[in-house]
């Protein structure tokens, strides 16, 4: 297991709940073709051997842009490196912001937005904007 999946599943053990609880909810972005960026990603067996105990889900693009994919989730894992699923950047925004977990597994943590047209992923440029939005909240919170 290559470095950034062992650090992930310390992560993820972490969140495993108490005895006697149920345990941390998990969802992994995973989205066959989706292009990573700084990074190889992972294959779905080795995110699954590395999160195994925890209750995971695997979703795609179409099931992130639903609210209700993230609702009661500990932690969002995007394995794609700096690159993240723009279509579902509302979903992503709102979870995050509510205090959800995430999880980016090497590159810089949304950073290179994709988006689709005609079945194909198109890389958009690197941009710090997505981010700097999250922290400008953090700030506001704190």
């Amino acid at each position: 297991m290559n470095r950034a999946l062992a650090r992930a599943a310390l992560v993820a053990a972490s969140l495993t709940a108490p005895i006697g609880t149920a345990e941390a909810r998990v969802v992994v972005f995973h989205e066959p073709g989706f292009p990573a960026v700084e990074s190889e990603a992972p294959s779905r067996e080795t995110l699954a051997t590395a999160l195994e105990g925890l209750d995971v889900s695997f979703a795609g693009i179409d099931a992130l842009r639903e609210p209700r994919t993230l609702a009661g989730a500990d932690l969002l894992v995007l394995p794609y490196g700096s690159s993240f699923p723009a279509e579902a950047w509302p979903a992503l925004r709102a979870y995050l912001e509510s205090g959800g977990n995430l999880l980016a597994l090497g590159g810089r943590p949304l950073f290179v937005p994709v988006t689709r047209a005609d079945g194909r992923f198109r890389v958009g440029p690197a941009r710090a904007d997505y981010w700097r939005m999250l922290a400008a909240v953090a700030a506001v919170a704190v």
